[in-house]
């Protein structure tokens, strides 16, 4: 079966790509308990070059978070990699689903329930 990015309800300026490597925490560091700045390694860009993307969250409180980049995890669609709703082989479908959508790598989001602190590939810092 072929990978299939968009096959769950992508809208038309949404951009997706497959990378094996999981997204590492490069560094986190926090500042009494109020602001946490997390950044993120091991991102890939698409294309021949291959260069390493970076992307950066900072969480603000406990619902404010800020974030920029040139790719992010989508933990979302990564899931339905993994649930094969996307389709792929199975080495494919351990792969990671990243983003390089503009409104995806410059946001800045408010929480009302609160964010988890703990930064996982599958919320790049806490959201």
């Amino acid at each position: 079966m072929e990978l299939n990015l968009y096959a769950t309800s992508a809208r038309p300026e949404e951009r997706f790509h497959w990378q094996a490597p999981q997204p590492w925490v490069a560094s986190c560091r926090g500042w009494r308990g109020l602001v946490r700045r997390t950044t993120w390694t091991d991102l890939q860009l698409p294309g021949p070059w291959n260069d390493p993307a970076r992307f950066t969250s900072w969480v603000i409180g406990w619902f404010l978070q800020i974030y920029y980049g040139s790719a992010k995890c989508d933990g979302s669609r990564t899931q339905d990699l993994r649930n094969g709703t996307l389709g792929g082989n199975d080495g494919e479908r351990r792969g990671y689903v990243m983003t390089t959508t503009p409104s995806e790598l410059l946001a800045v989001r408010w929480r009302g329930k609160g964010l988890e602190r703990i930064p996982r590939w599958d919320n790049m810092g806490g959201a």
